[in-house]
């Protein structure tokens, strides 16, 4: 099913989330350029779609034809011109550095035809401030994907003050075609939605190891035991209204004193960082990964999202 409006699709990024965008885009049949600076940063791009498709094919999401015809619908380019050139919307998805983005879409406007709308897929930065050098500010808006991009439904849109109405509602509109659940932002504010209530939580959840209440291992156990699955079935506003507001005033009242109100980040962080302790890709963080499994977690973390994907499959054919 595609957008009446927007037929061509250039992603730049050929990183997780440049090359998730491009695989999601084709995934749902739009013809789609995946812009990467060199040759090699596109083959691992593409290195990276193929073996998101093999786990999908492996969960019987996708038939061997399927996966081809995915494949057959992205084409690669290391010039932005080439890559542009036809584009109805672009998506960015570089390094999230502002003077980078900056300087990115300017070069994007300049090439870009007139109509081209330009979205970045930032994770908490403001359109306002990727774009301030832009001439189409009436066509640019801040796409964050939530990740992995082809599997998590949930795109927060926070738009230029001088978007129009119109771009605004054919990015709704074309999120929708890709079985997305858009989300506008009434307002540009650091972290948009979801990564402001996600850090106040891993905020708290770092200020309780540092204090020796618990272990990484039982903050993870609490939120998997309980907050996960209530919140994915129901929202914290609901849940709030559902045992009362006075229950609220009356916790809050005792609780928000103790916890954590850190402005930076926190000791125990810090730490870690300074020894390069970075998690997963340097095998040690708050888990050994020598011992842990990644992969395994990664599979744990896509389960449902897959077989929602499923789900909207099996509704369109």
């Amino acid at each position: 099913m595609k957008s009446g409006t927007i037929q061509n699709i250039t992603v730049a990024g050929t990183g997780m989330i440049g090359s998730d965008v491009t695989l999601l885009c084709a995934m749902f049949e739009y013809p789609v350029i995946m812009l990467g600076r060199t040759e090699e940063s596109v083959q691992r791009g593409l290195a990276r779609i193929r073996k998101n498709l093999t786990a999908l094919g492996a969960a019987d999401v996708y038939t061997q034809s399927e996966t081809d015809r995915i494949l057959g619908s992205i084409r690669t380019e290391t010039s932005m011109a080439e890559a542009v050139k036809e584009a109805d919307l672009v998506i960015e998805g570089i390094l999230e550095d502002i003077q980078l983005k900056q300087d990115f879409f300017v070069e994007l406007d300049r090439c870009c035809p007139p109509h081209t709308i330009l979205a970045s897929s930032t994770s908490g930065l403001s359109p306002n401030a990727i774009g301030a050098r832009i001439q189409r500010q009436d066509k640019m808006l801040v796409a964050h994907f939530w990740n992995p991009p082809y599997l998590v439904p949930l795109v927060e849109l926070v738009a230029h003050n001088e978007i129009a109405q119109e771009a605004l509602g054919t990015a709704v509109a074309f999120l929708k075609t890709l079985g997305k659940i858009p989300v506008v932002l009434k307002k540009d504010i650091a972290g948009h939605i979801g990564n402001r209530l996600q850090h106040a939580m891993f905020r708290e959840a770092i200020h309780l190891v540092e204090q020796g209440v618990t272990t990484p291992e039982d903050i993870d156990q609490v939120i998997m035991s309980s907050l996960g699955p209530r919140y994915s079935m129901i929202g914290p506003m609901e849940y709030m209204d559902s045992v009362g507001l006075d229950l609220q005033v009356a916790v809050q009242s005792y609780l928000f004193e103790s916890l954590s109100d850190a402005q930076k980040p926190q000791a125990l962080l810090m730490e870690k960082y300074k020894h390069e302790d970075y998690g997963a890709k340097t095998g040690k963080g708050f888990y050994d990964w020598s011992v842990k499994s990644l992969d395994e977690m990664v599979s744990r973390q896509n389960f449902r999202f897959i077989e929602r994907l499923k789900a909207l499959k099996k509704e369109m054919t």
